[in-house]
């Protein structure tokens, strides 16, 4: 295919009010632990399509970019390893300049800004001394074409991109019209004043009781949302299920309506019952991205501000509407306990885990993407009788095994879900999906109870064999901890079973201390699905002729036995 050609770059000179150097702000924290880990180095960028308006000039183009540079400090800030972040007074950002080839135009626009971001891609970005933006234009015979802008995570989050998306059409629209761009304008809320801000005794309060909200739920929380069987033909790749509904669009509007709670809400809570149906796991931990933009001040903030939030209930009770009340209830409790500082939930994480035997793969979210993905669909105009459908798109880079995300919550609903296809079929995406649409079409003239939901949405729950077993609200496969416990431990065999105190492992005494058992299975945990460390080891001497005998193994000396856990 065809590329865009290079024809140079433009240099934006900026000035702001001040430079300065101060402590990062939790959002910041949290985004920094990750970027940092290298966990998702395409994730660590960010970009936003620009609508151009018709008839603008590069001169347009290159006053909004500079009132952007000089009102947001976070785009001329480096983020220094310690961390620290470093606000510079004054500097210049780049503009790189394509033309469209005539091969080209007869692309979507959308193909254009495609090429754009991936030409900007290309350059690695280092946020510790680049400015973490830039941006890209496309011409036509010379003329304004298509645009984008690139960040780094660093400096934004999807709301810090909409809000710039927006206040670049305002200002380059204001500059078309040879009008003065605003220059003294209120000041505004900053990352480093909310870095102050989060350390006044108010949010200090706040941060802790955000820990002790999530150790709470924690340690009640499945140790996975989606525990369910590995697929029969697993696929080394990400695929995403675009569900279309105008039928579930409509239903969707007129529970909201009679429940008296928002669209996403109701989504939320259809996605959830539906594959609670499906797997069995009826208590709902998972984490949401919460923007953190519910107080004035935080109004066109700039910044990384989204953290996680932990969304905590159950899918149980007579009816639908029920559970569309309690994830209201549950979202507005997460929302309130999304301000934290990552490395202090990390400990409690660590500990929760350690204690429960789980590690806390991340493997069900729900982000609510739409004002970002609308770049792609905008909002569908469509009739009210469209057929239903589902397209397909594969990704390269989603890190969960499971993540939902709205997409238009209009008159058309359009909802997504992304997989990771070595741990879910494709199939049961399929199926998810229109047991998605199934239900918000039963439950929008009425009350539907929760009992009658298989049969009208044709989810049915998955067929578990003896292998499965639930501990401590969470589904594992015995055989899954037997082969951690050996792995972990370097043993020829072992043997795993369920008794009155949890999962009880036998392995010959290779390490000193069940303390030294256990840190082993933790240490091994972590990317092994529907599994769990034993709560309960017996160190013995030596093992059985047969290790599938487990009164074989009771019948051998007792080395040692515990919990490993600290103060068993």
């Amino acid at each position: 295919m065809a590329e865009l050609d290079p024809t140079g770059q433009l240099r934006v000179s900026f000035r702001g009010k001040r430079d300065a150097t101060g402590p990062l702000a939790f959002g910041q924290r949290d985004t920094y632990a990750w970027v940092t880990a290298g966990e998702d180095s395409y994730a660590a960028m960010l970009f936003w399509r620009l609508r151009l308006p018709d008839g603008v000039r590069m001169g347009d183009i290159t006053a909004a970019l500079r009132v952007l540079m000089e009102r947001h400090e976070s785009l001329r800030t480096n983020y220094l390893h310690g961390p620290v972040q470093l606000v510079a007074a004054y500097g210049e950002v780049l503009v790189d300049l394509f033309r469209v080839p005539e091969q080209l135009r007869g692309e979507p626009l959308s193909a254009i800004e495609d090429m754009l971001v991936a030409e900007m891609r290309a350059e690695d970005m280092d946020f510790t001394i680049d400015v973490p933006i830039r941006a890209a234009i496309a011409m036509v015979d010379g003329v304004p074409y298509a645009g984008a802008l690139l960040c780094s995570h660093m400096a934004v989050d999807l709301g810090s991109m909409a809000v710039l998306g927006t206040e670049f059409a305002e200002l380059a629209a204001t500059s078309m019209a040879g009008e003065p761009l605003p220059v003294d304008e209120p000041a505004r809320h900053q990352p480093l004043d909310q870095a102050e801000f989060e350390r006044t005794p108010t949010s200090l309060r706040r941060k802790a009781n955000a820990i002790r909200y999530w150790a709470e739920h924690l340690r009640r929380s499945p140790g996975a949302q989606y525990s369910m069987p590995a697929p029969d033909e697993p696929v080394s790749a990400h695929l995403s299920g675009f569900l279309h509904t105008t039928a579930g669009g409509g239903a969707l509007g007129r529970i909201a309506d009679r429940v008296g709670t928002g669209r996403q809400i109701v989504l939320l809570a259809a996605v959830c019952t539906v594959l609670a149906m499906r797997t069995g796991v009826h208590r709902c931990v998972f984490a949401v991205l919460s923007s953190n933009r519910f107080r004035q001040r935080l109004h066109g903030y700039v910044g990384a501000l989204a953290q996680d939030s932990l969304l905590s209930f159950d899918v149980d009770g007579d009816d639908f509407d029920e559970v569309v009340r309690r994830v209201g209830a549950a979202t507005l409790a997460a929302n309130t306990n999304s301000l934290y500082d990552i490395v202090e939930l990390t400990e409690v994480m660590d500990q929760v885990g350690n204690d429960r035997g789980i590690a806390f793969n991340r493997d069900f979210s729900f982000n609510n993407l739409s004002d970002f993905m609308s770049q792609e669909t905008g909002e569908p105009d469509v009739a009210d009788d469209t057929p239903t459908s589902i397209t397909w798109l594969e990704w390269e880079h989603f890190p969960e095994m499971l993540m939902c995300h709205p997409v238009s919550l209009g008159r058309q609903l359009v909802v997504a879900l992304t997989a990771n296809l070595r741990y879910v079929a494709k199939s049961d995406l399929e199926l998810l999906l229109y047991g998605v649409e199934r239900l918000l079409v039963e439950a929008a003239d009425g009350v539907v109870p929760l009992d009658k939901l298989p049969e009208l949405t044709g989810v049915e729950p998955i067929v578990r064999d003896a292998d499965w077993v639930c501990v401590d609200s969470c589904w594992v496969r015995l055989t899954s901890v037997r082969r951690l416990v050996i792995d972990a431990l370097d043993v020829s065999a072992a043997q795993v079973v369920l008794a009155d105190r949890g999962l009880v492992a036998y392995l010959p005494a290779t390490v000193d201390s069940v303390a030294a058992a256990h840190s082993a299975c933790m240490a091994a945990l972590p990317e092994r699905y529907n599994t769990m460390a034993p709560g309960h080891y017996v160190l013995t001497d030596g093992m059985p002729g047969d290790p599938a005998d487990t009164s074989a193994w009771r019948a051998l000396p007792v080395v040692a036995e515990g919990s490993g856990r600290s103060g068993s």
